[in-house]
């Protein structure tokens, strides 16, 4: 996918956590740019690559999270309403 437009800066909200400092500072030093009328499209075409990159890995490793099981063998099964509740207020 090709952008030719700077990202809004709610676009890096959907990037990996990590990659996030890094990103705020290459967009802000493009719309810096902007305003002075330099030339972007190149910083803007890598900028978007390196967004799509970081939501990759994102999605990678949120689809390696396993999903929680409660073995019904378990006695805190039976009750795992009530300690999420006590969890929760606590």
């Amino acid at each position: 996918m090709t952008h030719s437009h700077l990202p809004n800066p709610f676009d890096l909200d959907a990037c990996f956590l990590a990659d996030r400092p890094a990103l705020r500072r290459r967009w802000r030093s493009l719309r810096q740019r902007l305003e002075r009328d330099q030339p972007i499209a190149e910083g803007v075409a890598r900028l978007w690559r390196e967004i799509e990159a970081s939501r990759a890995v994102l999605a990678r490793r949120r689809a390696l999270v396993p999903e929680i099981q409660f073995p019904p063998e378990l006695p805190v099964s039976e009750r795992r309403e009530e300690v999420a509740a006590l969890i929760a207020r606590h």
